[in-house]
């Protein structure tokens, strides 16, 4: 490696800072990654960045310890009236994803990993936070047995089980959006320049099930094309008005994920993938397939597509009763 600049001791071990080695690049340097952490027998993580607003350096942390297994939801801190969602621990703190910063996300995992476990975190996070402000418009497409517990609860304002009532929950969603010329006679360009205090979240379970197939007759074809369109147009023009979706599939393929949703979603949270490829197509970055491990909780955040995080979390939720 290229000359060592300086060495930090920080709480959790120790910080390298390398010049980055002529003719190398810094993709490479990161790959390394985990032939670092088998060398030294210790969690390692390996990032290119500005340090003190010089120019860009390799740091290469060290740590003593391992992330914790498990994180219980008692111990993560509540940050008042910030809109933001916990989504793990690295050893050096918590990750938080800021809502209003970056309104929609993608959540793809594979079945039974966690996804809908974050969901329900997220859900008792907001609702404690955020009591009289947050909204929630849930689309549970394993039949409602997920997220029907919840419907009794003043922040949820509707649960739909099934295609039609999801169409239908669309539907009522884009009217309540159609406040333009208000915004407009306000002079107002962002919800989060205003003195409204109120967010809506629009989550989708299980998203795929709204996704057309070739075998389906013409009007549940059309019916599902209807809902892709609206949750596109919420993708699209939403943000700005205080509307933020969740989109949660297992692999999200352009089959069952619109590109304008894709593109309109920047913070992207995938859990453990089966495959270094499909763990491309949901971060657009490739895992080195050794990484591969099916553990529980494992999960990746690409935020705004430039800062990319590996985590390992198990979270305990609370129980909510209605």
């Amino acid at each position: 490696m290229g000359a060592g600049v300086r060495v930090h001791q920080h709480l959790m071990g120790y910080r390298y800072i390398y010049r980055l080695p002529i003719g190398m690049s810094s993709d490479h340097i990161i790959g390394l990654e985990k032939v670092f952490s088998d060398g030294l027998n210790k969690p390692v993580r390996v990032e290119f960045r500005k340090i003190n607003g010089e120019k860009k350096r390799v740091c290469l942390s060290v740590y003593e310890k391992e992330l914790p297994v498990l994180l219980k939801y008692s111990h993560i801190p509540m940050l008042g009236d910030e809109w933001v969602i916990p989504l793990g621990q690295t050893q050096e703190g918590m990750i938080w994803h800021n809502t209003d910063q970056i309104p929609h996300m993608t959540v793809a995992g594979t079945t039974r990993f966690g996804k809908t476990v974050f969901l329900k975190m997220m859900m008792t996070y907001l609702i404690e936070n955020h009591s009289d402000n947050f909204e929630a418009y849930i689309i549970d497409l394993k039949g409602g047995l997920e997220f029907s517990r919840y419907s009794s609860l003043k922040q949820v304002k509707k649960v739909a089980g099934n295609e039609i009532e999801a169409y239908e929950m669309l539907i009522e969603i884009h009217e309540s959006m159609m406040m333009f010329a208000y915004y407009k006679k306000k002079q107002w360009s962002n919800i989060v320049n205003t003195p409204i205090k109120k967010r809506q979240f629009i989550i989708v379970d299980e998203a795929a099930q709204l996704a057309p197939e070739s075998w389906m007759d013409k009007d549940h074809k059309k019916l599902l094309s209807h809902c892709q369109r609206l949750l596109s147009e919420i993708s699209r023009s939403g943000g700005a008005l205080g509307y933020r979706l969740v989109y949660c599939t297992q692999y999200p393929v352009a089959d069952t994920l619109s590109r304008q949703i894709k593109m309109n979603s920047d913070a992207k949270l995938t859990f453990r993938l089966s495959t270094g490829y499909a763990s491309q197509v949901a971060i657009d970055k490739k895992e080195q397939k050794s990484c591969l491990q099916p553990l529980k909780g494992e999960r990746y955040l690409r935020l705004m597509r430039l800062v990319r995080y590996k985590f390992h979390l198990s979270v305990m939720t609370r129980c909510i009763q209605g």
